[in-house]
Protein backbone atom coordinates (compact mmCIF):
# COMPACT_ATOMS: atom_id res chain seq x y z
CA UNK A 1 0.00 0.00 0.00
CA UNK A 2 0.77 3.27 -1.03
CA UNK A 3 -0.03 6.05 1.35
CA UNK A 4 0.28 10.11 0.09
CA UNK A 5 -0.61 12.75 3.01
CA UNK A 6 -0.85 16.42 1.96
CA UNK A 7 0.23 19.67 4.20
CA UNK A 8 -3.51 20.19 5.14
CA UNK A 9 -3.59 16.37 6.87
CA UNK A 10 -5.78 14.87 4.07
CA UNK A 11 -4.75 11.12 2.96
CA UNK A 12 -4.87 9.47 0.10
CA UNK A 13 -4.17 5.02 -0.10
CA UNK A 14 -3.10 3.27 -2.94
CA UNK A 15 -2.40 -0.34 -4.57
CA UNK A 16 1.69 -0.57 -5.28
CA UNK A 17 2.00 -1.19 -9.06
CA UNK A 18 5.48 -3.37 -10.11
CA UNK A 19 6.75 -2.30 -13.61
CA UNK A 20 9.04 -4.57 -15.67
CA UNK A 21 10.99 -4.50 -18.60
CA UNK A 22 12.55 -7.41 -20.86
CA UNK A 23 16.15 -7.61 -20.17
CA UNK A 24 17.60 -5.14 -22.84
CA UNK A 25 19.72 -7.62 -25.55
CA UNK A 26 22.82 -6.51 -27.05
CA UNK A 27 22.62 -4.54 -30.90
CA UNK A 28 24.65 -5.72 -33.73
CA UNK A 29 25.55 -4.75 -37.70
CA UNK A 30 26.27 -7.54 -40.80
CA UNK A 31 26.03 -7.59 -44.37
CA UNK A 32 28.74 -4.80 -44.53
CA UNK A 33 29.36 -3.37 -48.11
CA UNK A 34 31.71 -3.68 -49.76
CA UNK A 35 32.29 -7.47 -48.51
CA UNK A 36 34.67 -7.99 -46.13
CA UNK A 37 36.95 -9.64 -48.07
CA UNK A 38 40.51 -9.72 -50.31
CA UNK A 39 38.94 -9.62 -54.29
CA UNK A 40 39.70 -6.10 -54.87
CA UNK A 41 36.77 -3.93 -55.80
CA UNK A 42 36.75 -1.43 -58.39
CA UNK A 43 38.38 1.90 -58.16
CA UNK A 44 35.09 4.86 -56.98
CA UNK A 45 34.47 7.49 -59.19
CA UNK A 46 36.54 10.66 -57.46
CA UNK A 47 37.73 8.49 -55.03
CA UNK A 48 34.51 8.64 -52.68
CA UNK A 49 33.22 4.99 -51.51
CA UNK A 50 29.72 4.91 -49.43
CA UNK A 51 30.10 2.11 -46.76
CA UNK A 52 26.85 0.50 -45.78
CA UNK A 53 25.64 -2.33 -43.09
CA UNK A 54 22.54 -3.74 -42.00
CA UNK A 55 21.50 -2.82 -38.30
CA UNK A 56 20.22 -5.67 -36.31
CA UNK A 57 18.42 -5.13 -32.73
CA UNK A 58 16.95 -7.72 -31.07
CA UNK A 59 14.31 -5.53 -29.27
CA UNK A 60 13.48 -3.17 -32.01
CA UNK A 61 15.24 -0.48 -30.77
CA UNK A 62 16.82 2.96 -32.58
CA UNK A 63 20.30 3.25 -33.11
CA UNK A 64 23.19 4.87 -33.71
CA UNK A 65 26.81 4.21 -34.75
CA UNK A 66 30.07 4.71 -34.33
CA UNK A 67 32.44 4.26 -37.15
CA UNK A 68 36.09 3.08 -37.31
CA UNK A 69 38.05 2.69 -40.33
CA UNK A 70 41.64 2.67 -41.18
CA UNK A 71 44.12 2.14 -44.26
CA UNK A 72 46.52 -1.21 -44.53
CA UNK A 73 47.58 -3.19 -41.83
CA UNK A 74 50.63 -5.20 -40.89
CA UNK A 75 48.63 -7.87 -38.80
CA UNK A 76 47.17 -10.66 -39.72
CA UNK A 77 44.13 -10.16 -38.04
CA UNK A 78 43.10 -6.80 -37.25
CA UNK A 79 40.41 -6.05 -34.47
CA UNK A 80 38.39 -2.49 -33.90
CA UNK A 81 40.70 -1.17 -31.86
CA UNK A 82 43.11 -1.24 -33.87
CA UNK A 83 41.21 1.31 -35.85
CA UNK A 84 40.70 5.03 -35.89
CA UNK A 85 36.94 6.58 -34.76
CA UNK A 86 36.03 8.70 -37.79
CA UNK A 87 32.44 9.33 -37.04
CA UNK A 88 30.25 8.84 -34.28
CA UNK A 89 26.59 8.95 -32.84
CA UNK A 90 25.24 8.50 -37.02
CA UNK A 91 21.80 7.59 -37.63
CA UNK A 92 21.99 6.27 -40.52
CA UNK A 93 23.80 2.53 -41.56
CA UNK A 94 25.62 4.36 -44.19
CA UNK A 95 28.63 6.43 -44.28
CA UNK A 96 31.34 7.77 -47.61
CA UNK A 97 35.07 7.98 -46.80
CA UNK A 98 37.47 8.76 -49.37
CA UNK A 99 39.54 5.73 -50.78
CA UNK A 100 42.89 5.18 -53.22
CA UNK A 101 43.69 2.36 -55.57
CA UNK A 102 45.73 -0.40 -54.46
CA UNK A 103 44.64 -0.12 -50.76
CA UNK A 104 43.71 -2.13 -48.04
CA UNK A 105 41.16 -0.60 -45.75
CA UNK A 106 39.57 -1.75 -42.58
CA UNK A 107 36.40 -0.71 -41.11
CA UNK A 108 33.52 -1.87 -38.75
CA UNK A 109 30.00 0.14 -37.36
CA UNK A 110 29.59 0.28 -33.30
CA UNK A 111 25.87 0.20 -32.63
CA UNK A 112 24.39 1.53 -29.61
CA UNK A 113 20.61 1.29 -29.03
CA UNK A 114 18.69 3.63 -27.13
CA UNK A 115 19.23 1.86 -23.52
CA UNK A 116 23.40 2.17 -24.14
CA UNK A 117 23.72 -1.48 -24.98
CA UNK A 118 26.22 -1.69 -27.31
CA UNK A 119 28.98 -4.42 -28.73
CA UNK A 120 31.55 -5.08 -26.90
CA UNK A 121 34.41 -4.35 -28.97
CA UNK A 122 37.18 -6.43 -27.51
CA UNK A 123 38.10 -8.99 -29.89
CA UNK A 124 35.63 -7.91 -32.66
CA UNK A 125 36.96 -8.19 -35.74
CA UNK A 126 37.39 -5.12 -38.39
CA UNK A 127 35.53 -5.76 -41.89
CA UNK A 128 38.40 -5.48 -44.63
CA UNK A 129 37.88 -4.55 -48.67
CA UNK A 130 41.06 -3.84 -51.07
CA UNK A 131 40.86 -0.98 -53.87
CA UNK A 132 42.05 -2.36 -57.17
CA UNK A 133 44.30 -0.95 -59.09
CA UNK A 134 43.03 1.90 -61.48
Amino acid sequence: MILTRDPYGLETESEVFHFARDTNRTPSTYSPTPSDTFAPIDPPSGGSLKLLWSPNDPDGDPLTYDLYFAPDSEKDEVFVSDLELIADSLAAAEYSVQVSAGVTYYWRPVPTDLWEATQDTTGLKAWRFVVGEE
